[in-house]
C-alpha cells in the first residue's frame, strides 16, 4: 500500500469496493480523525510524521492514542469478508503503525502494521459481518474525531 494520495480518496475507495454505505462512512471518519490528528490528510504527510514522531499507536497523550485505536477498530469491525477485508486491514495496520520507509527499522515496522492488520481483519472479518458490531464503524470513527480534536 502506498502513502501517496489522500486519505478521503481511499474512503471513498474503500466505500466504493464494499458498496457499503456503513463501511464508506466509517472509513471517511477516519479520514477526518486522520486530518484532525496530524492537520492533513496527505497519506504521504501521515507517513512521514510517524516516520519523524513515531508510530501513531503510541504518540503523544493517550487521548490521541486512543483516538488511533478507535480509528484502527472502526475500520476492523466494518471490514466485508474475504479478499477485500485485507485491504480494509492495511489501511487499518497503516493508520495505526504505518511510518514512510525512510529507513530500514521504519520499512520493517511498515511492513508489520501492513501485515499484522490485512491478516487479523482477514481472519475476523467472516465473524463480523454477520454480527450487529459492524454498525458501531461509524460511530468508532467519528469518537476517533472527537478525541483527536480533544487531545
Amino acid at each position: 500500500m502506498s502513502s501517496t494520495g489522500d486519505a478521503f480518496l481511499l474512503a471513498v475507495l474503500l466505500g466504493v469496493v464494499t458498496g457499503d454505505v456503513v463501511a464508506g462512512a466509517a472509513a471517511a471518519g477516519v479520514a477526518v480523525a486522520l486530518l484532525a490528528r496530524w492537520g492533513s490528510s496527505s497519506l504521504a504527510a501521515v507517513a512521514g510524521a510517524q516516520a519523524v514522531l513515531g508510530p501513531a499507536v503510541a504518540l503523544g497523550p493517550p487521548v490521541s492514542g486512543a483516538s488511533v485505536w478507535l480509528a484502527t477498530l472502526a475500520l476492523v469491525v466494518v471490514a466485508p469478508a474475504g479478499w477485500r477485508a485485507v485491504l480494509f486491514g492495511a489501511a487499518a495496520g497503516l493508520v495505526a503503525c504505518g511510518p514512510a520507509a525512510t529507513t530500514l527499522g521504519n520499512a520493517g515496522l511498515r511492513l508489520v502494521g501492513l501485515v499484522v492488520g490485512a491478516g487479523l481483519v482477514y481472519v475476523v472479518a467472516p465473524w463480523l459481518v454477520r454480527t450487529p458490531v459492524r454498525w458501531a464503524g461509524p460511530p468508532l470513527a467519528f469518537a476517533a474525531v472527537a478525541l483527536a480534536v480533544a487531545a
